[in-house]
């Protein structure tokens, strides 16, 4: 039995070092753990923070975003009024007209060329389709000319 308290006696230094260490341990833990919760405590209020921020930023920029939709919007309908008022005063080429007319006529699309004169509204684009126009195929017993041109030639 000597020689095992001998024994035990020689093992308790080792224990008494490994309670130690273990202390060590679990108050180092204890520190790690406290530091994380320190950690995890700043870094959601820095969440939360920047949460706010961005909450803040899409409420400017939202505001933002608005006040130029609004403005290209005001721009584009005032400059489509000006184009619009522009227009109005200005007669469309009559050269490209009388062209495309005379482009018509040669090909034999008659009804076509009186069409875009009437669309014109131009009385002398009228007459140059009238006297540019073959008179043997407009003017024929069966007439090709449609009803409607008829119509508005005789207005």
């Amino acid at each position: 039995m000597e020689q095992f308290d001998n024994y035990l006696q020689q093992l308790q230094p080792m224990h008494d070092s490994t309670e130690d260490i273990l202390n060590k341990f679990s108050g180092f833990r204890q520190h790690l753990d406290s530091i994380l919760t320190k950690h995890r405590n700043s870094v959601h209020e820095a969440v939360l923070e920047t949460r706010k921020d961005i909450k803040g930023l899409e409420i400017l920029l939202s505001h933002q975003i608005q006040e130029i939709i609004r403005s290209e919007v005001r721009k584009s309908f005032e400059t489509q009024a000006v184009v619009l008022r522009s227009q109005a005063n200005t007669p469309a080429p009559l050269y490209d007209l009388k062209d495309t007319i005379k482009h018509l006529l040669m090909q034999g699309q008659i009804n076509k060329a009186f069409h875009q004169a009437l669309l014109a509204n131009d009385l002398n684009l009228v007459e140059y389709t009238l006297k540019s126009a073959d008179h043997n195929a407009v003017f024929t017993p069966d007439c090709c000319l449609e009803q409607k041109v008829l119509l508005s030639l005789i207005q």
